[in-house]
């Protein structure tokens, strides 16, 4: 995804780059000033996981992992609890979405918290509909040619000759003699 020469150059993995107003200060967490993007393989959502046994008439018990985000009482998804999955109960894992299943990725041991429901709303919108590469490099293109016309625009108007004090005085006086 990234190129070699660039990537060579930098401290640690690159997932995802960050699109921001450039006289904007950087703030973490979610902005909609900000477009996040991440390819689709690397789009996740951080979850507190909830195994719970589950009795359905008629068949055996089996577990269920429940996914919630920050302050909802529901869960967004649900994730086959495995054995593997037993001891990240009660615990902040990271999911990504593959043929529409929710699929554990690794425990969040840096978060104490659960994504918030805009966030993970906003990453699941773009689990499904991913925005591809050439797509990225289009927009990123159009906001280029855009900023140079507005430069080119703000440097034709601060460069147009202002009227001298005599000019102005004699349009006054003419406008006093009609």
């Amino acid at each position: 995804m990234f190129e070699d020469k660039f990537t060579k150059n930098v401290g640690h993995e690159i997932d995802g780059l960050i699109f921001q107003p450039v006289k904007e200060p950087y703030r973490a967490g979610r902005c909609d000033s900000v477009l996040k993007w991440k390819p689709p393989s690397h789009n996740s959502i951080d979850f507190k996981l909830q195994i719970r046994k589950v009795c359905k008439e008629g068949e055996l018990p089996e577990h269920i992992g429940f996914l919630y985000v920050q302050h909802e009482s529901r869960p967004m998804g649900e994730i086959k609890a495995t054995k593997k999955l037993l001891p990240y109960n009660n615990k902040i894992v990271e999911c990504t979405l593959q043929n529409g299943k929710w699929v554990f990725m690794r425990e969040r041991t840096d978060k104490s918290l659960p994504n918030s429901l805009n966030t993970a709303r906003a990453v699941y919108n773009s689990m499904i509909h991913p925005i591809d590469r050439h797509t990225l490099i289009d927009f990123v293109e159009r906001i280029r040619r855009h900023q140079q016309q507005q430069q080119q625009q703000h440097h034709h108007h601060t460069n147009m000759k202002r009227p001298s004090e005599q000019q102005l005085n004699g349009i006054d006086h003419k406008q006093q003699k009609l």
